[in-house]
C-alpha cells in the first residue's frame, strides 16, 4: 500500500525578537571600527505556537488519499528585526556632548558575534569548504546541526554576496571577489532577492552574523511592517539543549 504523501516546511525564524537600537559615534583619530550599540531595547519576542490537533474519521472499507502539510519550528536559528537610529557626536571622555548630528536614515551594518573583542582587522568571509578552522563542519558541530538537517548553514546561507562595490568593515572591504555566503530573509512571508542581505564573517575566532541596513523597507510580516534590518543568528535548541541560550555581542557601523 502506497504511503500518504507528507509535505514538510521549516520556519527559519523560531523566536523573532524586535530590536530598537540607538547608536552614538564619537569620532576620534583612528576610530574607524564597528562599535557597540549605545543601547538595545527589546520590544517583543514571539515564537511559532505549533499546530492545533487534527483528526480524520476512519470508515471500514474506505481507502482514502491524504495530502498532509506540516510545519515545525527550527531548532537552529534565532531571528532579530527592528529599527536603528544614530548620532554623530562630539564628546569628551566623560561623555559630555559639545555638539551632535542626528543620522536620519542610517546606512551601514549590524554585527552579531558569538565572541566579544572582535579583531576587526582580521575579518574575512567564512569559507564553508576550508580544510580547517571556521568551516561548515565546525559551525554545525558547535550549534548541534546534523549534516542532513534541512536548516543547516549552507541550506540557509545559500546565496553569494555579489556587489562589486561592497561594504566596509572597519578598514576591510568585503565585495564580490570574497565569495561571502549570504542569506536573504523573507519579505511578506516569501523568499526574495532584493532586501535584507546577511553575510557570514569571521575573525578566525568568532562567527560574525552581518546584516546590511535598509531604510524603512517592508519586512517579513504580511502587510506593511517597515523596518531597517532583519537577521538570523545560529542557536542550538536541539533535543537536550532546549533551555540553553547563546550570548551574542552586537556591534554597529554606520556610514
Amino acid at each position: 500500500m502506497e504511503k500518504p504523501k507528507i509535505e514538510v516546511s521549516i520556519i527559519l525564524i523560531s523566536a523573532a525578537i524586535v530590536f530598537f537600537l540607538t547608536v552614538s559615534y564619537v569620532y576620534a583619530a583612528g576610530d574607524i571600527e564597528p562599535t557597540y550599540a549605545e543601547s538595545i531595547t527589546t520590544e517583543s519576542s514571539t515564537r511559532f505556537p505549533g499546530q492545533a490537533e487534527k483528526s480524520i474519521e476512519a470508515e471500514a472499507g474506505n481507502v482514502t488519499e491524504l495530502t498532509i502539510y506540516s510545519k515545525r519550528s527550527t531548532e537552529a536559528w534565532q531571528g532579530y528585526y527592528g529599527n536603528i537610529t544614530g548620532t554623530i557626536t562630539l564628546d569628551d571622555a566623560q561623555n559630555n556632548t559639545m555638539y551632535d548630528w542626528q543620522i536620519a536614515d542610517p546606512e551601514g551594518e549590524i554585527y552579531a558575534s558569538n565572541g566579544s573583542g572582535v579583531v576587526w582587522a582580521d575579518v574575512a568571509c567564512v569559507d564553508f569548504t576550508a580544510a580547517a578552522g571556521m568551516n561548515e563542519t565546525t559551525l554545525e558541530t558547535f550549534y548541534g546541526i546534523n549534516e542532513t538537517d534541512l536548516d543547516g548553514f549552507s541550506e540557509t546561507f545559500n546565496e553569494t554576496y555579489s556587489d562589486a562595490l561592497g561594504f566596509r568593515v572597519g578598514g576591510v572591504t568585503i565585495n564580490d571577489v570574497d565569495s561571502c555566503h549570504m542569506a536573504y530573509t523573507f519579505v511578506d512571508g516569501s523568499y526574495q532577492t532584493t532586501s535584507f542581505k546577511e553575510v557570514l564573517l569571521t575573525d578566525s575566532t568568532s562567527i560574525i552574523f552581518t546584516t546590511l541596513l535598509e531604510s524603512n523597507v517592508d519586512g517579513f510580516k504580511t502587510g506593511v511592517d517597515a523596518h531597517d534590518f532583519q537577521m538570523l543568528v545560529a542557536e542550538d535548541g536541539h533535543p537536550g539543549q532546549e533551555d540553553t541560550t547563546t550570548t551574542y555581542w552586537f556591534y554597529v557601523e554606520l556610514s
